[in-house]
This record gives C-alpha cells, structure tokens and sequence, in this order.
C-alpha cells in the first residue's frame, strides 16, 4: 500500500580477518496508484441567479496532470465562459483539485456535470470519474407554492368556517335544553 513507500536502507557488516567491513545500500520505493476522482457533494440544488462551486478531487500516483468537466453526457470537454470559470490547483505531490465557478446560474447550466482524472500506471492510461447533479431548487417552483396572501385567505377562511360550526353546535345545545325543561318540585 501507499504506507509502504519511502526510502529504505540496508546496512551489512561483516568479519574479514578481524577487520570489520561495512556496505550500505539505499532504495527509494515508489508505490504507484490508478487516479481516484471524489467529490464532496454529488446533489447540488441551486436557485436561477446564485452562484455555486462544484468541486472534484483527483489523487493517484503518478500524479493526475488535469481533471476534464463534462457536462449533460456531452463528449464535448466544459471550458471556462464568462458565467463559468475552472479553476484548477495542485494539492500535493499526488492530488490535484478542479471547481466549477458558476457565477449566475441558469437553466442551462444545470444538469449532470461529470469530472474525470487520469494517469499512467505501469504504462497503461487508468481514468477515474465522479458525477455531480445540479438541478432546480425544490422552493423556487412557483406553480406549486403558495403564496404569503393565499396563505392568509385560506387561515382567514378557515377561522370564519369554525366560528360558524361554534355558533351552530351552541345553537343546537340551548334548542335542546329548551325542549327538555324539567319541572321544578315545590317544597311543603
């Protein structure tokens, strides 16, 4: 594993006619690894206007040189717009960070958006990815809300509904005792 990399040393001594020799060796071992391509977030929901930051992480050694975004299964590689920036950085020897700066998001700029690394391990090309979905904030769909006035229409409505069904439970209770008079017993 990546914990058995580093620089390992193997010293000898030995006993030739009561002289003793010594040798030392060095080896650097180097532990490679295929790319791993993470992201923190994989649901994004975002409202038309704010900005948002995707971001994927790539580690491996060799160290991945870029991480590619794609977006909405398109093979066509996302590059920087004026609405879009990429910003790219190296985190270490062996891990590198890619964000999508949206700075106004739109209609068009949600969907899938797919980030892939890669690198070469013992001659051969091994490619990682992660998936992240942007999609529309559940609030903003204003067909299906209601608004603060309707919302004060309706508590109005249903106040005057149960003053009403008060006023005829107590109507009906003095009706009934009217009908049901006891008479009263006189004392001698």
């Amino acid at each position: 594993g990546m914990e058995d990399q580093g620089r390992y040393t193997c010293k000898a001594a030995v006993f030739i006619t009561d002289r003793l020799y010594y040798a030392t060796a060095n080896v650097d071992v180097t532990v490679v690894s295929a790319v791993v391509v993470s992201s923190n977030t994989v649901n994004v929901e975002a409202s038309v206007g704010v900005e948002v930051n995707l971001t994927c992480n790539a580690h491996g050694w060799p160290q991945p040189k870029q991480i590619m975004w794609y977006h909405n299964d398109s093979n066509t590689v996302v590059t920087s717009s004026p609405n879009r920036q990429i910003i790219d950085e190296v985190i270490s020897y062996k891990q590198i960070r890619s964000v999508i700066w949206i700075k106004q998001m739109s209609p068009d700029l949600m969907g899938k958006y797919e980030c892939r690394g890669s690198n070469i391990v013992l001659g051969s090309m091994k490619t990682d990815k992660a998936i992240i979905s942007v999609f529309k904030e559940r609030m903003e769909e204003v067909g299906n809300a209601i608004t603060s006035k309707e919302t004060l229409i309706i508590g109005v409505l249903a106040a005057i509904i149960l003053v009403v069904i008060l006023g005829v439970l107590l109507l009906l209770v003095f009706r009934h005792r009217k009908k049901k008079k006891v008479p009263t017993a006189t004392l001698r």
